[in-house]
This record gives structure tokens, C-alpha cells and sequence, in this order.
């Protein structure tokens, strides 16, 4: 198990919980706002963090290094941005959550909604959840983007910050999805971490400070 497949495994149920309990397929908020309690549950304090999340097959990233602009590309250079969509309030951004973990460098991002992205068809493959850390001292900017790519299929993703100064970056703040009844969040997140301990799934001990969860 590499290090940070518990909390993979954690993402991807708070994933599944949105899909089947919520039924929410395209709700980043929700899903972040639930990532958020599920990992405070662990005692880790994670916070929201407002991007634009944008993928790309192979071809598509190969034009984008050399500069070619998107009119210019061919049909089979292919893109994809997340969208706002009713189940946000149509706010025209994407929420992740941004953690500090004990032991580890720097800052961790989970997107557990990635998936949204996902269009095998057009050679992009990114299903849920994204995990990436961001090193000391890594800029990490409107100006200053993060790339992904995976080698084996060619997809890369790109985030890219909010600005603070855009009046649509803090408008999740109050959307229903992330102002609904805090108690409901907190029996969701229980009922999250119950369904990962069922699967023999364990919270780590990191730096003696994350302690098993009570169910």
C-alpha cells in the first residue's frame, strides 16, 4: 500500500456517497464540503480551495505546450473544462480541498470530482478522485497553474486558482450545497468512514496525531 492509498480510498467513498446517497453526480461543493468533515472527523483540518479544473488527451497538451491556440487545434485534439451546472447553483468554478498532513511536505489537494472530467472517447482519462501534492515552495497562483499528466494515457489535467479578486470565486460560500444543515454533513461523514471501516479500511496514525476514527 503506498502512502497515500487511505486516503485515496476515503476519497473515493466520499465520492461514491454524493453519487448514491446524495445522487448528486456533478456537485463539487457538496463533495468538497463532505471531504472537508470526513477528514475533520480524522482530525485533519482541510479547507476549500476554488480552481478551474481543465483536461486534456495527448494531443491536445502536445498544441497547448507549442502554443497553437484552440481555434487552430483539429477535431481530434480534444479538451474539457468543468462547467457549472444546476447541482452547484450554477457557479462557474470547481471546489477541491486543500490539507496539511502531518509527516507529509507541503500541502495536499483532493479533487474528489474529477471524474467529471472523464471522456474516454476522446482520449481523456480521469476518473475520480485526483490527489496531488504541492511541494514547499511551489507557487501555486492564477498566474502560476499546476499540470498533471499521466504517461501511461497521455491525459494531463490542469488547475489553475481562483482569483481573489474574481467576485465568482467565493460564491460557493452560498450555494444550498454548502450552507445545507450541518448535521446532515456530519451523519453523511460518519456514515462514510462506518462504510470504509466495513471495508477493513484504516485511518493512519500520522506523526502520532491522526487517531483511529469512532464510529
Amino acid at each position: 500500500m503506498s502512502d497515500d492509498d487511505w486516503l485515496y480510498d476515503a476519497a473515493a467513498m466520499v465520492r461514491a456517497a454524493t453519487l448514491t446517497l446524495l445522487e448528486r453526480p456533478n456537485s463539487c461543493i457538496r463533495s468538497t464540503r463532505l471531504t472537508v468533515e470526513v477528514l475533520g472527523l480524522m482530525g485533519l483540518s482541510a479547507r476549500p480551495v476554488a480552481v478551474h479544473a481543465i483536461a486534456f488527451n495527448a494531443e491536445a497538451r502536445g498544441l497547448v505546450d507549442q502554443g497553437v491556440p484552440m481555434d487552430a487545434w483539429p477535431s481530434s485534439a480534444w479538451s474539457v473544462g468543468i462547467a457549472p451546472t444546476a447541482d452547484d447553483d450554477g457557479w462557474p468554478g470547481h471546489l477541491v480541498a486543500q490539507v496539511r498532513i502531518p509527516g507529509w511536505p507541503g500541502r495536499t489537494i483532493i479533487d474528489s470530482t474529477s471524474d467529471q472530467l472523464h471522456r474516454p472517447e476522446h482520449g481523456i482519462d480521469y476518473q475520480s478522485p485526483t490527489i496531488f501534492g504541492i511541494p514547499p515552495g511551489r507557487p501555486w497562483t492564477p498566474r502560476d497553474p499546476i499540470w498533471l499528466s499521466d504517461p501511461d494515457t497521455g491525459t494531463s489535467l490542469c488547475y489553475t486558482l481562483m482569483a481573489p479578486g474574481d467576485p465568482n470565486t467565493l460564491l460557493w460560500r452560498s450555494a444550498p450545497a454548502w450552507t445545507e444543515a450541518p448535521a446532515d454533513i456530519t451523519a453523511l461523514a460518519h456514515e462514510v468512514l462506518r462504510r470504509l471501516h466495513d471495508q477493513g479500511w484504516q485511518a493512519p496514525n500520522l506523526a502520532g496525531t491522526v487517531a483511529q476514527p469512532t464510529f
